[in-house]
């Protein structure tokens, strides 16, 4: 399986984020890489600077829309040393909050049957990760999300 890194829809987000490609440029990918029937799985990052929790279910309906076949949900971690810790530092950048697991619930939710989920969420290496410190907690993480979703659904 390839992997085809969007991490948002939005190429405001993009440039803020330096990722060096726009929108238009995965759709070009994902477009090309479906044509030579390889199977494409998407990485997402939710909370990017700027952006409220639906332009991330946005970004996801758009790549999953495009016929991806498996996705990889990250949250916005803020890590040592980086442009964006400094921003955060200076308040330019919000902390991402634990109503990340709202956001991948409504993911997980509206996702077609077909769709693999590789990963839900990522845990930050406490030596390097300035914020959320929920991340450092991948258990939980999922846990809070296994809850919400068991409540969603009865």
């Amino acid at each position: 399986m390839a992997g085809a890194g969007a991490a948002s829809s939005f190429d405001h987000t993009l440039e803020q984020i330096n990722r060096g490609h726009n929108y238009s440029d995965y759709v070009d990918a994902v477009t090309r890489a479906k044509g030579f029937g390889l199977k494409l799985c998407t990485h997402l990052i939710v909370g990017l600077p700027g952006e409220e929790p639906e332009d991330s279910l946005i970004s996801f309906d758009r790549v999953i829309n495009l016929g991806v076949d498996a996705i990889k949900i990250h949250p916005l971690h803020i890590v040592k040393g980086t442009q964006m810790a400094r921003q955060w530092r200076n308040g330019q950048v919000r902390e991402l909050t634990e109503s990340y697991t709202d956001a991948l619930m409504q993911m997980i939710l509206r996702a077609p049957e077909e769709l693999l989920f590789h990963r839900l969420t990522g845990s930050g290496e406490r030596q390097y990760l300035l914020s959320p410190a929920w991340a450092m907690h991948k258990w939980d993480v999922l846990g809070m999300l296994y809850k919400k979703l068991e409540a969603a659904v009865k």
